[in-house]
């Protein structure tokens, strides 16, 4: 039998196993100088390939080219505003310098005759043994290598569980590369590239996020597990991912769950197995409704034989309390040790089931929970401007959890799904047995086929397939954990800035020490 729940790619994992980065936290919007990558206004072409990340090594972060060094960092300016850009750095012929006062990289390009600054006859300049003939590539080559370690070093500054970083004017190459690193790091986060858009979104979710979507994935996994996926030499993988990548052309997204199945015989690998995913569920706390809404119709265009897409929404009215000295709040935590958890619920309020209190201050604030499910009736792809249950092409069904508990339409449509996913799996298992090799070894006789596929129609899936209590119990406790991880940061934070204003009282602190925290702090 192949049914496995993931929680990176291909990789098995127990259904109950919790991700390590699971609280709440920050947005940040990073504004980054464009340099010379792909635009979508009629600029310059994709630069090549950075030679620090080879293609044969680029998804697992592990080149084996040495690396350049790169100029000083007072050479590399990041803007914190959309309209303090750089002027694209441009391969060929270009001069690069850098300004004395901002620090800011500004380059003059000439292209020679009759030809563009990324012509053909680059690719000689540009073989995997890194043998380059023109200066300015590798100059080129080493600033956008300085801009993503930047980044990269922000992101290890930022990082932390319930962070929403943006970064904007992200080139395809550069999102692959500080992508690749951040894996290489064991920064355990999740990320999102939109090409159109050039932006990189680097998101490690909330516990209530991740509360939510656990319960669906055992419940998708528990159900497929009583299928008879496999006989003799065939098998039908079916697969729960939970931290798996889809590639969407040039954009790349983590979906927060997917479904995904593939056909093996004999001694075919998993983990070389073309697997195809019909299922894509997307929440939307720790990243925006915007961020869900435009992944998963980018998940239906590239993947128009998607089933189905389900959203699940919490809609929280919670602002970050003011760290202001002068505030009543400040003045009443500065004194006090960090709380525990466990000393935290104690004198905690939950005025109601959504609301987290303590000391005056609202840690959570949930008004409501939503799911939306789309479910592909035709051949026609998902359509997600359905919002009514009637379509002929596009089903459709919406449902609450909180404040009040309404999934009876929800749960007609999910068993519809699930009916529908039977008919996925009955077809690939048709297919593997129609395109057997003959010379098959162990191959099953007719009847054993046939029986085997009875067996598959005969399987019913779970129902119903998830259980809106146990989701519930879940959310519940998870909101604890949210509020009590957001008052963590917060009173850390307070002790952090004291911390800062005695050293800078005493003048201990370095004055590039003092600018990197301006820096840090103007990201938003």
């Amino acid at each position: 039998m192949f049914s496995s729940f993931s929680d990176s790619g291909l990789l098995k994992h127990h259904i109950n196993q919790a991700h390590p980065l699971v609280h709440s936290g920050i947005g940040r919007d990073c504004y980054l100088p464009s340099l010379g990558h792909h635009s979508h206004n009629g600029g310059s072409k994709v630069p090549p390939q950075n030679p620090l990340v080879s293609d044969s090594k680029s998804r697992g972060g592990h080149g084996n080219a040495s690396p350049v060094q790169p100029p000083s960092s007072s050479s590399l300016l990041i803007p914190t505003d959309p309209d303090d850009s750089l002027v694209d750095i441009q391969p060929r012929g270009s001069a690069v310098h850098a300004d004395d006062q901002t620090g800011a990289i500004h380059s003059s390009t000439s292209t020679p005759e009759g030809g563009s600054p990324w012509s053909d006859s680059d690719s000689d300049d540009l073989d995997i043994g890194m043998k380059f003939t023109n200066r300015n590539i590798i100059t080129h080559i080493i600033v956008i290598t300085v801009r993503c370690n930047k980044i990269i070093s922000e992101i290890q500054d930022l990082v932390e569980p319930g962070c929403n970083l943006r970064f904007h004017n992200i080139g395809f190459r550069e999102h692959s590369y500080i992508v690749d690193r951040l894996r290489v790091l064991d920064i355990r986060a999740r990320s999102s590239y939109f090409d159109d858009l050039e932006q990189l979104v680097i998101m490690v979710p909330h516990d209530t996020h991740e509360a939510l979507i656990a319960p669906f994935a055992s419940g998708l996994a528990a159900s497929f597990a009583a299928a008879p996926l496999s006989r003799g030499p065939y098998s039908i993988a079916v697969e729960v991912a939970t931290n798996t990548t889809v590639d969407c052309q040039r954009s790349s997204f983590m979906p927060d769950l997917c479904v995904q199945i593939c056909s093996l015989t004999g001694s075919d690998d998993l983990a070389l197995a073309d697997m195809r995913q019909y299922i894509f569920m997307e929440m939307a706390f720790t990243q925006t409704n915007a961020d869900v809404m435009k992944k998963l119709q980018s998940y239906i265009t590239h993947n128009p034989h998607a089933l189905t897409v389900f959203k699940i929404k919490v809609k929280e009215t919670y602002r970050t309390p003011s760290q202001s000295p002068s505030s009543s709040n400040v003045k009443r935590f500065m004194g006090r040790t960090l709380l525990t958890l466990q000393e935290f619920k104690r004198n905690s309020e939950r005025r109601t089931l959504g609301m987290v209190r303590r000391d005056g201050i609202s840690w959570m604030n949930v008004k409501k929970v939503e799911f939306h499910l789309w479910l592909r009736l035709g051949e026609t792809p998902i359509d997600l401007r359905i919002t009514h249950p009637n379509h002929t092409e596009t089903a459709y069904a919406t449902g609450t959890l909180y404040p009040t508990r309404s999934t009876a339409d929800l749960d007609a449509l999910i068993d519809r799904t699930m009916s529908e996913f039977k008919k996925i799996i009955i077809q690939y298992t048709e297919g593997t047995l129609a395109s057997a090799s003959p010379d098959l070894e162990h191959d099953l006789e007719e009847e054993e086929k046939q029986a085997w596929l009875e067996d598959i129609s005969s399987w019913a899936p779970r129902n119903p397939l998830f259980d809106w209590d146990y989701i519930s119990a879940r959310f519940t406790v998870s909101m604890w954990k949210t509020a009590h991880t957001r008052y963590k940061q917060w009173h850390t934070g307070l002790l952090k800035r004291s911390i800062s204003e005695v050293d800078n009282d005493e003048g201990d602190r370095p004055g590039n020490g003092s600018q990197s925290v301006t820096k840090r702090a103007n990201l938003g």
